[in-house]
């Protein structure tokens, strides 16, 4: 009888424990399993990195002009994504309607248009765009062209649903672009 609970006592020393559950969340290890966790969640957070980097680890090239148009490229992303964010409440509060409000259909298109124009921009800093003419000039141009027929959607003011339909569509048409280019290994052919 001694023998089992003794055996019960360590099974439950060895489980985590409200003092181990703090060792992990400030992490410092207060064992092998603390420092095992911070090297899993250290090398999850290198995953998760690589993972949202479209670009695929491309760098921007190492002048300052690029440097700086990189980093300053991310704030219009930015500013057009918690703009359409905020137009989305509008939307779907007037989803019964049978036209889009003009200000949300602006916001929401226009956006969608800067989203695309800046990225155009930051992609011109990357070192591979002079490398992988074959698949960065073509989804330049077709970034352009999604970019004015967003513009084009806005000005049109369709029904909340179609409109958000519409863009998903019109935003998937440049990624779709650049996942089959990339599969057909156009990124080593040269500029055309």
């Amino acid at each position: 009888m001694a023998r089992k609970e003794r055996n019960r006592m360590q099974d439950q020393s060895a489980r985590p424990g409200p003092a181990s559950d703090a060792a992990l969340v400030s992490g410092s290890p207060s064992s092998d399993t603390g420092a095992a966790t911070r090297r899993e969640r250290s090398d999850n957070w290198a995953r998760l990195r690589r993972a949202l980097d479209f670009a695929g680890q491309r760098l921007p090239r190492t002048d300052r002009a690029a440097s700086v148009q990189w980093i300053l490229g991310h704030l219009p992303i930015t500013a057009a994504v918690a703009a359409m964010g905020a137009a989305m409440v509008s939307l779907v509060d007037q989803a019964h309607a049978g036209r889009t409000p003009a200000a949300t259909a602006w916001v929401l298109c226009a956006g969608a248009a800067v989203v695309l124009g800046a990225t155009i921009l930051l992609v011109t800093t990357l070192q591979a765009w002079d490398r992988g003419r074959g698949l960065y000039r073509p989804l330049a141009r077709a970034g352009a062209a999604v970019a004015a027929a967003c513009l084009v959607l806005g000005a049109a003011r369709p029904a909340p649903l179609v409109l958000g339909l519409a863009l998903v569509v019109l935003l998937s048409i440049p990624w779709g672009l650049a996942v089959a280019r990339k599969l057909a290994g156009a990124t080593d052919s040269p500029a055309r």
